[in-house]
């Protein structure tokens, strides 16, 4: 296996996570931003579970703490479990598609917020406001077949390079 196969999915979440890190300014009135870092997440255990290493998950995870406002150690915990449960999920499924990953990431997402949630009120010991997080699962499942299918061609180019 090539160097650039095994590079292709951490360099998406990456880049998504730095995405959602910047604050999408076309949202910004909305107070919340589309968990793109987590559609990555998914995606890449869902189609290339073998790329993913946990370590990166552990190291990507400090880096977004690290310029965010939450406790360093948050996303790292939120990125393994959630490659944990994707991980689970990807066992009972064959080949995965936009619709059935669609449908089982609205689940997926919501286990993963509502954990964020309830650790930014252990961090600050009283939790949040919750009205931001419904939204930000709405915006994100909106976007989710964009992400999905800008991913899919992604690894359709790769396969044809050969990377």
């Amino acid at each position: 296996m090539t160097l650039a196969r095994r590079l292709v999915p951490p360099a998406c979440l990456s880049l998504a996570a730095l995405l959602h890190l910047s604050r999408v300014p076309v949202l910004e009135w909305l107070l919340v931003t589309p968990a793109i870092d987590m559609v990555a997440l998914y995606y890449w255990t869902l189609a290339r579970p073998n790329r993913m290493p946990i370590w990166v998950l552990f190291v990507l995870g400090l880096i977004v703490d690290s310029f965010s406002t939450t406790v360093l150690g948050i996303h790292a915990i939120l990125y393994i479990m959630g490659y944990a449960l994707a991980r689970l999920i990807r066992r009972h499924m064959e080949a995965p598609s936009l619709l059935p990953m669609w449908g089982i990431f609205a689940v997926w997402l919501m286990v993963q917020l509502l954990a964020e949630w309830l650790m930014h009120g252990w961090q600050h010991e009283a939790l949040p406001p919750f009205r931001a997080m419904p939204l930000q699962w709405v915006i994100t499942l909106c976007i989710y077949p964009l992400i999905h299918l800008f991913f899919d061609r992604v690894l359709t180019i790769g396969q044809r390079w050969r990377i």
